[in-house]
């Protein structure tokens, strides 16, 4: 997939950073697609065709980074939670490489992000964040898009029974290492 923004658009570097960062995670949502994003005839950002999202990962974020993830893939009560999240004691000082996407889309979720961070609450020191890149699954009905005008942000029916299930399965996960 090629995106390119023109010639015609002048963008100022937030805009332009926003930009890239939306082909990013979509980019990371759809590891088989490859993704080029052009501005005023120059590449930005380029990903090829990755046969996995670890592949991917380590294509937009570094071999290392890839290296320091583990695998999810846990699953109960109509809910799934699959993808790669950081091993205990690999953190980051930012939110940026917590990446959560919900339906293979990429989203705001406060109530993943927190069940993210707490789970992590014993592996990491405060103010650090883990690293992840998972994907929630459940029924559609139990999604709310309708929180901001952009869709981006979502919230679910029953926020307590996904934050308890994304926690207890991080949890096993680190577990298990």
């Amino acid at each position: 997939t090629t995106l390119d923004i023109g010639e015609e658009v002048l963008l100022d570097q937030t805009e332009a950073a926003h930009i890239v960062q939306c082909v990013r995670l979509y980019a990371l949502a759809c590891p088989r697609t490859s993704f080029t994003l052009i501005e005023d005839g120059r590449t930005v950002f380029r990903s090829p065709e990755c046969a996995t999202l670890v592949e991917r990962v380590a294509e937009i974020f570094g071999r290392q980074t890839a290296e320091s993830l583990v695998p999810i893939d846990t699953a109960e009560s109509g809910m799934s939670l699959h993808g790669l999240i950081g091993r205990p004691g690999v953190g980051r000082s930012t939110r940026h490489e917590m990446n959560v996407f919900v339906s293979s889309r990429p989203v705001d979720s406060r109530t993943l992000n927190y069940a993210l961070i707490e789970s992590y609450h014993e592996s990491l020191p405060k103010g650090r964040y883990p690293l992840a890149f998972v994907f929630f699954e459940c029924d559609p009905a139990w999604v709310d898009v309708n929180v901001h005008p952009a869709k981006r942000e979502v919230r679910f029916r029953s926020e307590p029974q996904v934050r308890a299930f994304v926690i207890r399965s991080v949890l096993q996960r680190l577990r298990e290492l």
